[in-house]
């Protein structure tokens, strides 16, 4: 399901796995007319295009998995259908008689590429439905750099509505970068991508029992993705805009309040360079009754041999 034929290259890699594999048919592509951002002309959201626009200036480069990639060569070799949603700006909605169409290819799993959240019959046209990436926070990976929360999470999730549960199928989770917005996401999406290809063959392998240890979610999509978040791993300049963290992109305000967020977290870095020096260390802990304490306060600290010096990348081995 997709709402333009050139793709982000974490996307096209997972289009290309799939078309390698002897497990999988790409059958269908579904394209709808080019998609309407609400974000995009909207005055509200001015300054926020300008803040993306400025990240992806200074760490465009070292985004490489963001570049868009044609996959009319994909398409060409499956079926395309092109239809027209009935869009709003949360929502896709697709009439009933394409509806039908699309059930005529008997398909086994809609992949979500493009389409906003689904609210009719389309998620019932795949015998097992609708699968998509799915974050906590939106814009996926911009509220965590802002908040110094420590962890980036995505899940892979079987759509479901308000009324009709989906599944929780996978989750990842990955150390949030500490600058850009934009490497966050990048870095983010490229590390959970081949999560969507390994759980479909998981479900070419096992069919209906694949779902049987799956948890069911229910959706309510205009709840706070984060309220009231206490967990920091780096000093904050606190302004207290935790409270704005919502499922949209910032305002104006919200994102002038970001940037002075980002500016202080600048500063901090650039001083931080002349007087402190980033170092690596080992903590080990030891396996009681078979549990390894999530708490750090429980670990240990290797001993440094010198000062000009740091170890890392441990590994096991046996002695003896």
């Amino acid at each position: 399901m997709l709402d333009d034929v050139h793709l982000p290259r974490f996307q096209v890699e997972i289009l290309n796995e799939l078309q390698k594999s002897d497990w999988c048919e790409l059958a269908l592509f579904i394209k709808k007319q080019k998609s309407y951002d609400p974000y995009f002309k909207s005055k509200r959201f001015s300054f926020y295009r300008i803040l993306q626009k400025f990240d992806a200036k200074v760490f465009g480069k070292n985004t490489p998995y963001l570049i868009s990639e044609s996959i009319e060569d994909a398409i060409s070799k499956s079926d395309l259908l092109e239809v027209i949603t009935d869009e709003n700006d949360y929502f896709d909605a697709i009439s009933d008689a394409v509806i039908r169409k699309i059930a005529t290819f008997n398909l086994d799993v809609l992949l979500n590429f493009g389409f906003k959240y689904i609210i009719n019959d389309l998620l019932d046209a795949a015998k097992y439905g609708i699968w998509e990436f799915r974050s906590k926070c939106r814009p996926t990976g911009f509220w965590e750099v802002v908040e110094n929360i420590p962890v980036t999470q995505i899940t892979l999730e079987r759509v479901g509505s308000a009324l009709d549960a989906g599944y929780l199928l996978d989750t990842f989770k990955t150390v949030t970068h500490q600058k850009s917005m934009r490497k966050n996401y990048e870095q983010l999406m490229w590390r959970s991508h081949m999560m969507m290809v390994r759980n479909l063959e998981q479900l070419a392998v096992q069919g209906d029992r694949y779902f049987d240890d799956k948890k069911a979610v229910t959706y309510f999509y205009h709840q706070h993705a984060i309220e009231n978040y206490v967990e920091k791993k780096f000093f904050d300049f606190q302004f207290g805009f935790s409270d704005d963290i919502g499922t949209q992109a910032p305002t104006n305000s919200q994102t002038i309040r970001a940037i002075c967020k980002l500016t202080g977290k600048y500063l901090k870095f650039t001083a931080r360079r002349f007087f402190k020096m980033d170092r690596w260390i080992i903590l080990y802990s030891e396996n009681k009754n078979g549990k390894i304490s999530p708490d750090l306060g429980a670990y240990k600290r290797i001993p440094l041999p010198s000062n000009d010096h740091f170890q890392a990348d441990p590994f096991m081995f046996d002695d003896g």
